[in-house]
């Protein structure tokens, strides 16, 4: 302990008093610096912040197609009964278109059929044939049949070969034609009236 100056020690250094004032100053720091946390700072926490980006993938879904098959229509080849016009009974000769069949895009062979009805025969006979669509003519030509016996039938064969243009008459007509065939023998002559597809 530090003891303080008695009245016997004569007078006071004023030194002494300053040496005890700076220790008592010292003592006085050292109690406020002492252990503890009371005077520290808290240490500063660092917080991350992470952000989650989301990527979102699109997953296309396959689209069926359907694909059409057509069915072909078949189309039935239309046969008319014929007109037949003309003295026919007394010519005793029937005609009659039997068949159309195709040789080309614009070429068609038509066959048909001489019969004779009367039991006399017919000497000489010839056909004439005439083929129109709606009414357009497309095609004209004269065949020789020649003679034909009692009861029989003889079958002749025309090639008939049509423009593109006529061609196009036919399909805008759906390929329906009129084939008139004037039969004529001994003078006189008998026609039929026939409609066919081309």
């Amino acid at each position: 302990m530090i003891g303080l100056p008695s009245a016997t020690d004569g007078m006071t250094s004023p030194r002494r008093y300053v040496a005890i004032g700076l220790l008592v100053v010292l003592v006085a720091v050292a109690g406020c610096s002492g252990a503890g946390d009371g005077g520290a700072g808290a240490t500063p926490t660092t917080t991350a912040t992470v952000t989650a980006t989301q990527t979102a993938t699109a997953t296309a879904t396959p689209t069926a197609t359907a694909t059409a098959t057509a069915t072909p229509t078949q189309t039935a080849t239309a046969t008319a009964t014929p007109t037949v016009t003309g003295s026919a009974a007394e010519l005793g000769l029937a005609v009659e278109t039997t068949n159309v069949s195709k040789c080309g895009d614009t070429c068609r062979d038509v066959t048909f059929a001489v019969a004779e009805t009367a039991g006399d025969g017919a000497d000489d006979v010839a056909a004439n044939i005439t083929i129109t669509s709606g009414g357009e003519r497309i095609w004209q030509g004269q065949q020789e049949v020649g003679d034909v016996g009692a009861n029989s039938t003889v079958e002749q064969t025309v090639r008939v070969e049509v423009s593109f243009s006529e061609a196009y008459t036919v399909s805008q007509n759906d390929g329906q034609v009129t084939i008139t065939t004037v039969l004529s023998a001994d003078g006189q002559t008998v026609t039929t009236v026939e409609e066919r597809q081309f």
